[in-house]
């Protein structure tokens, strides 16, 4: 299952390579009751079977449903009357070509803003992302400056002076460094004054964001695929300030990244914790598939680990940006010896066998920072 979209009135529109739902038969997209029963009144036939999947699916203030699918050589964006017809109003016609739509945002005035993997939509030149407006029709007058085949656009958000936020895997091709955040002004213009800390990357495919919320004060939580953003340990997930700058005080610790994946989706809580939810999970390290974040931390700090790790136990460290942090060991809290010494935020102390009484039976570890 890849798309999910609740309705205001508490049905649920699920999309995927699938051809049955809660056991009743209904290929690639259904909805659910409230209750979690099939709804008998949404029924698309055989529209959406295996070479046509939906992938994404959003819904319109009349109720009316937007779903993008994978399609070869690109993907597909369809509208759906509120019972599962296609939509003849809207233009279904149109041709992502590359690769697939991973978010679709509608705008207040019912216009859409398509991203995704694509380098162009009916020979039109536009990676990453387009404008269509409340019809489906493609808007030639915006066009995205990212760069095709690399460009991939995950999520956008709009702030509250009409602006917008396109997060990613984005390539620039105006002479820029690429980025994982870019913001966009109410004309679709890149806003120079935004410049989000550096992100490093987790893996070989480069540093990129699949997910992020505004919060009321501004502020962009952001998961994906990064280890460190502006020298903190941010792995995973990451709470940047208005300006694209790193918030010091919302701090994950370890984060949820493995050596090969991040996190896919974040949302809020009513009380502002943040939830974070991906392919993740490591035994004694990070929980599986979901964790839940505090909306505020102790700023700037400098913490300790102790982890079980199967059948050993392992230490390690994390700090602020700054200085040379040392990971240390006694046996008396008088006397210390230098275990890792790092200009990174992230420690590493290596392994501890509870059975070896030399390394367990006294020993107390710290973290001195030396500016």
């Amino acid at each position: 299952m890849l798309g999910l979209a609740l309705q205001p009135d508490g049905k649920i529109i699920v999309g995927g390579s699938f051809t049955n739902l809660q056991g009743v038969p209904c290929v690639g997209l259904g909805r659910l009751l409230p209750d979690g029963e099939v709804d008998p009144d949404f029924n698309t036939g055989t529209f959406f079977a295996f070479s046509n999947s939906p992938y994404n699916v959003a819904i319109r203030l009349d109720g009316k449903i937007l779903v993008s699918t994978i399609a070869n050589p690109g993907g597909r964006l369809f509208q759906l009357t509120t019972n599962g017809a296609l939509d003849a109003t809207f233009t279904q016609t149109n041709e992502f070509e590359g690769y697939n739509i991973r978010k679709i945002f509608v705008q207040t005035n019912g216009d859409l803003i398509v991203g995704g993997a694509f380098n162009s939509v009916n020979g039109f030149a536009s990676p990453g992302w387009v404008v269509l407006d409340s019809n489906g029709n493609l808007k030639t007058n915006v066009r995205s400056a990212l760069a095709g085949s690399y460009s991939d656009v995950f999520t956008i958000l709009q702030q509250t002076n009409g602006g917008f936020l396109i997060g990613g895997l984005l390539k620039h091709t105006n002479g820029t460094a690429n980025t994982v955040l870019d913001r966009l002004d109410s004309n679709f213009q890149p806003d120079t004054n935004f410049q989000t800390s550096p992100f490093t990357p987790l893996d070989l495919s480069g540093p990129y964001i699949r997910s992020a919320i505004l919060q009321p004060d501004g502020k962009i939580v952001a998961g994906g695929s990064f280890d460190q953003v502006g020298g903190y340990l941010r792995r995973g997930i990451v709470r940047l300030d208005s300006t694209g700058k790193v918030d010091g005080c919302f701090d994950p610790g370890l984060g949820v990244g493995s050596d090969f994946w991040g996190s896919d989706v974040v949302t809020s809580q009513p009380d502002g914790r943040i939830l974070v939810g991906g392919g993740f999970g490591i035994p004694g390290l990070v929980p599986s598939n979901i964790v839940r974040y505090l909306p505020q931390g102790e700023c700037d700090a400098i913490r300790v680990y102790i982890i079980n790790n199967g059948d050993q136990l392992e230490v390690g460290g994390t700090c602020p940006p700054g200085g040379t942090n040392h990971l240390q060991s006694s046996t008396n809290l008088i006397d210390w010896t230098d275990v890792d010494v790092e200009t990174a935020p992230l420690l590493n102390g290596g392994f501890i066998d509870p059975a070896d009484p030399a390394t367990v039976s006294p020993m107390f570890y710290r973290v001195k920072k030396v500016q």
